[in-house]
């Protein structure tokens, strides 16, 4: 592989060791350049503004799909498209296969084989996606259930989002009402409509929904 062809690599995690360890891995088998490293989308943010050109971002996936995470506008703002390998903790995988913002993207977990990971990079700095073998029957029925999801989304009204979202962010019937300029009665039909649409059958549940599709941000 020439100097010209090597991918430059950015490595986002929070832990040093592992940080370091796929720093090696990478390197040792003249898979790329990892030109710059960080332990949080803050810092991720201070390279690319100081340098916008790489080939390939790997990243810890929990910093993209902790609810506190601001990720959605910082890849928007930042305009970051670069090929994205995540780098999975299981119990967030639902989350993560909603996020919209980036294109070309694999998933791999921390438990992944060396050979997973080769090509993995392999296949993303060819602009294809990558999913770990033993990840793909989980995927696929998240992205069954995600189309299911969209199809409820969809049948709702502007309104019927305005008050779901309100009724997620924990406000009062009263209080979303004024919020929005229509009496409490209202605020009541729209709320059983949503429910029967979305199929919950109370606010707890309508508001885990909204969460789970990035309707709201907690935190």
């Amino acid at each position: 592989m020439s100097k010209q062809t090597i991918p430059r690599i950015i490595i986002i995690d929070k832990a040093n060791l592992f940080r370091h360890g796929i720093k090696m891995i990478i390197e040792s088998a003249n898979l790329g350049e990892v030109t710059d490293m960080a332990s949080s989308l803050d810092e991720l943010v201070d390279i690319v503004r100081i340098n916008p050109e790489f080939d390939l971002l790997i990243i810890d996936s929990s910093l993209v799909t902790d609810p506190t995470s601001d990720a959605d506008s910082i890849f928007d703002r930042e305009n970051i498209k670069a090929p994205t390998l995540f780098i999975l903790d299981t119990s967030n995988l639902e989350i993560l296969l909603k996020k919209r913002y980036f294109s070309t993207k694999g998933i791999i977990s921390r438990n992944a084989s060396l050979e997973q990971f080769t090509e993995a990079l392999g296949k993303l700095i060819e602009h294809k996606d990558y999913y770990q073998p033993e990840l793909i029957p989980g995927i696929n029925s998240l992205l069954l259930k995600n189309k299911e999801d969209d199809k409820k989304l969809a049948s709702l009204t502007k309104r019927e989002l305005e008050v779901l979202k309100g009724a997620a962010s924990g406000l009062l019937n009263k209080e979303i009402g004024t919020s929005l300029n229509i009496s409490e009665r209202t605020v009541k039909n729209h709320l059983a409509s949503i429910f029967k649409k979305i199929e919950v059958k109370d606010r707890t549940q309508a508001a885990v929904f909204a969460i789970k599709n990035n309707l709201i941000k907690i935190g």
